[in-house]
């Protein structure tokens, strides 16, 4: 992700792997997903920034017929709720005043930061075995055949020029626009203002406030400067989500 810091106010924006395979899983399967608000009804791209979807075969050895599309569909939409609140809610904080100074110096760590990711990770998308799938055995068989061509995929599709890692996937200047305006809006110090936007790489106009401070959209969203400046301005208000 790219991550804009100056010097006390904190954005970050960029792609979701475990969200875009998870996506790239539905696709591939044509599970029947119940319409909700908070996931995406678009496709995912063949690449960034590409129109055309991803050609529904399904993973081989694993064909579902339209009552098994529907049935791991629903589950589908019950874990990625989860990979959402994952990628969403924020690290757990330690109290200051109850850990050593040496070791809340370590727990800050790049290293250590990762590692409780990492681990709060494997409770939601734990490859190649997907336990943490087991109470939805079917799904848990397409994430694990289905596991290695979406990575690929979406390996392939962040790294692109228009990709959601792109260093240009929102301008510099418009996040200082955004910045600029929410604390003159909101009466708040630079201090005050910490988001995040996960970019997803699926066609059709589509976002989803989770939590304050936390948005997820579509690319075409990202690349519209007037859409995703209102976006970003929504996201950081004091308690607003949607």
């Amino acid at each position: 992700m790219r991550l804009s810091n100056v010097p006390s106010w904190r954005l970050e924006v960029g792609g979701a792997q475990v969200l875009d395979m998870a996506l790239f899983l539905r696709d591939v399967a044509q599970l029947i997903v119940p319409q909700a608000e908070d996931a995406p009804s678009g496709q995912v791209a063949r690449s960034a920034g590409d129109a055309g979807a991803v050609p529904a075969s399904g993973p081989a050895g694993y064909p579902l017929n339209a009552d098994d599309r529907r049935t791991v569909g629903a589950d589908w939409l019950r874990w990625w709720r989860e990979l959402v609140r994952f990628e969403a809610d924020p690290e757990p904080t330690h109290d200051p005043e109850s850990v050593p100074e040496s070791a809340a110096s370590a727990a800050r760590s790049p290293g250590a930061r990762w590692r409780r990711r990492q681990a709060r990770q494997e409770n939601v998308f734990d490859p190649p075995t997907f336990a943490a799938l087991e109470p939805w055995p079917h799904l848990r068989r397409l994430a694990a055949l289905g596991f290695t061509d979406a990575r690929d995929w979406s390996n392939q599709a962040s790294q692109a020029p228009a990709g959601t890692n792109s260093p240009a996937l929102v301008s510099w200047d418009l996040i200082n626009e955004v910045v600029a305006a929410t604390m003159s809006d909101h009466h708040l110090a630079p201090d005050q203002i910490h988001g995040k936007l996960i970019v997803l790489n699926v066609t059709d106009d589509w976002s989803h406030r989770p939590r304050p401070g936390i948005a997820l959209c579509s690319l075409s969203v990202a690349h519209d400067p007037a859409t995703v400046s209102t976006l970003l301005r929504d996201t950081l208000a004091p308690g607003n989500h949607q």
